[in-house]
């Protein structure tokens, strides 16, 4: 039988139509396409399970226009299959391949094409490692201007049901087990279409969410003062040079500048996983891998299930596992409490956040656990300790935050809230705060005083 001749386009993480390189140059050739989403594994459950809804959101998209996306696990299996079954003249693609991937692609003679990810710049930002973020952000607003121009919609031309690989990787695996994820499940709305929405209303200053707000009330837990918009911009369901096309204009406002230079920490988190590829795992700091940290599975379970006596990490952590997304500050919150408190090393936190987030991203969660450590680049000092009950009295003054995500809590005072409860109101705290602090200042002098004698 004679196969057909096709164009591949391979996505990982731009699961979207509007400014996706890889799909509107294939759609320009005189081929028809396919279109191969893969999933590499490299998050948790959580991630998984978005990305799983936002592949199958994109074949219904896809479908409209005939054309077909095959959705792989197997990576190397089917993609000999693929070959096997199909004459691919070329692949396109905007994240990188995996390895062995590329190697059997190469050794079958594929073409391939290489376009730009989900990313503000298109090349290796700079071939000498930044280490300072402030220096970043000064490189980045001096290359604005050289950012890719935001691609139209791709021009599709239809595929023949003849070229359709039937029944072969084309179904999109279901989450077996109990139905852990149905607070997800209503809380988000999965797809470019409510990516694109979202965005344009945080624009119009819809309600509490604005971005002309964003400065003032992305720290105030009680409201909901972000875009959202992270788990969208992970799977690439929305552009991230969209986004800064539509505010280019609004760059003079403190609250848009800021925003921006959010995009650009996760701009700044890949450029670093680029020059240190252990960084995911490894301290940059050495000696804070050689830390006497705890192991211990029972308090690790008490904070990864809110149950440590201290409302606000408690709050963070219940929501956590409840919808899969935690806002900034809590996330900072509950790591440095992880980490200086209950002296459990960043590796642990980090694992547990790739496997609840929704926005897992393994270069912007490694990046986040080694700042609040102090072990990492441009990192926020090891000294620099959160105390739970300031951070709360600040950010959730009136305790909406907290009742809202522990529920025994609803009845208590706010002014309670912010100290040490009775036992007959809440859980008693599992660690103190002042003698943790103080032990974990010790043994990073301790770790340090011991790599300066061993250089």
């Amino acid at each position: 039988m004679q196969r057909s001749r096709i164009n591949l386009v391979v996505i990982k993480n731009d699961i979207r139509l509007h400014d996706n390189p890889a799909l509107f140059y294939a759609a320009n050739q005189d081929l028809p396409i396919i279109v191969v989403c893969i999933d590499e594994k490299l998050t948790g459950h959580a991630s998984r399970w978005w990305r799983l809804n936002a592949v199958r959101n994109f074949m219904d998209v896809l479908a409209d226009y005939k054309i077909q996306v095959i959705f792989v696990e197997n990576i190397l299996a089917d993609f000999h299959m693929i070959v096997a079954f199909f004459e691919i003249a070329g692949i396109y693609h905007n994240d990188d391949l995996p390895k062995f991937l590329l190697t059997m692609l190469i050794e079958c003679h594929i073409t391939l094409h290489k376009f730009y990810p989900n990313r503000l710049f298109s090349d290796a930002f700079s071939d000498v490692q930044i280490k300072v973020f402030s220096a970043f952000i000064k490189k980045a607003l001096d290359r604005l201007e050289e950012i890719a121009v935001m691609l139209p919609l791709p021009r599709f031309r239809s595929i023949h049901d003849s070229y359709r690989l039937r029944n072969v990787m084309c179904a999109i695996p279901q989450i077996k087990g109990i139905k852990w994820w149905s607070e997800m499940e209503n809380y988000w709305q999965i797809g470019e279409k409510f990516a694109l929405q979202k965005w344009q209303l945080f624009q119009e200053n819809a309600r509490e969410r604005s971005i002309l707000l964003y400065a003032e009330r992305r720290d105030i837990m009680s409201v909901n003062g972000t875009s959202l918009l992270s788990p969208h911009i992970h799977f690439g369901e929305i552009s991230v040079r969209r986004m800064l096309c539509d505010i280019k204009s609004m760059l003079v406002d403190q609250s848009v500048h800021k925003f921006l230079s959010e995009l650009f920490w996760r701009e700044f988190s890949y450029h670093t996983l680029e020059h240190m590829p252990d960084y995911y795992y490894r301290s940059k700091l050495a000696h804070f891998d050689k830390i006497e940290w705890i192991e211990n599975d029972l308090i690790i379970k008490k904070w990864q299930c809110g149950k440590t006596g201290y409302p606000i990490v408690d709050a963070g952590m219940r929501q956590l596992w409840k919808i899969g997304w935690l806002p900034n500050r809590v996330r900072m919150i509950v790591a440095s409490f992880l980490i200086k408190n209950l002296h459990v090393k960043w590796q642990y936190g980090a694992a547990w956040f790739l496997d609840t987030l929704v926005d897992a991203d393994v270069a912007s969660n490694a990046f986040g656990w080694q700042w609040i450590s102090g072990s990492g680049v441009s990192a926020s000092p090891y000294f620099r300790v959160m105390n739970p009950f300031l951070q709360s009295r600040k950010f959730d003054k009136d305790g909406e935050y907290i009742k809202r995500w522990i529920h025994e809590l609803r009845d208590v005072p706010a002014k309670h809230l912010h100290d040490v409860l009775h036992e007959q109101q809440y859980i008693s705290p599992i660690v103190d705060l002042s003698t943790t602090k103080a032990a974990f200042l010790k043994k990073c002098m301790m770790a340090s005083r011991n790599a300066d004698l061993e250089n």
